[in-house]
């Protein structure tokens, strides 16, 4: 069983994009952070003279599935952030982009930005979702 208390809370995540700041240099608060995923897909290159490792090593011709893997393709990240009227969001633009860990490990990737959606409520906090299609390998930089 695990110790919880081995748990990493997520306050103190920072989350940049190369050339996106307030022109003031206050910093942007970051609310939600959700982390590109990684996907490997399989390709079914099965055909009726594929046969199993037995029957290839006896010669024997059969039955059998060969399922190699494809490349790993990165998903989505979403970002939710306090929203400022005065950020400027480079959509449609491929950014360097780090997301830095409370215990100091650091991510970095290049991603596309896909989409910037503003929310501004009556009597709440306004935020803003930037959703960022991955691109490239993620770098991990390992923390203290």
């Amino acid at each position: 069983m695990s110790d919880a208390s081995q748990a990493i809370v997520g306050t103190g995540t920072i989350f940049a994009i190369d050339g996106m700041s307030r022109p003031d240099n206050a910093p942007i608060y970051i609310l939600d952070v959700t982390p590109p995923g990684q996907t490997r897909d399989k390709i079914e290159t099965t055909h009726m003279g594929t046969r199993s490792e037995s029957e290839i090593t006896t010669g024997i011709p059969g039955q059998g599935t060969n399922i190699p893997s494809s490349l790993i393709t990165l998903g989505d990240a979403e970002f939710e952030i306090a929203f400022y009227p005065d950020i400027i969001i480079p959509i449609g633009m491929k950014k360097d982009m780090t997301i830095t860990f409370p215990e100091g490990t650091v991510w970095s990737f290049e991603g596309f930005i896909k989409t910037y959606t503003p929310k501004v409520p009556l009597e709440d906090r306004m935020t803003a979702t930037i959703t960022v299609k991955a691109t490239g390998a993620i770098t991990v930089t390992p923390g203290t």
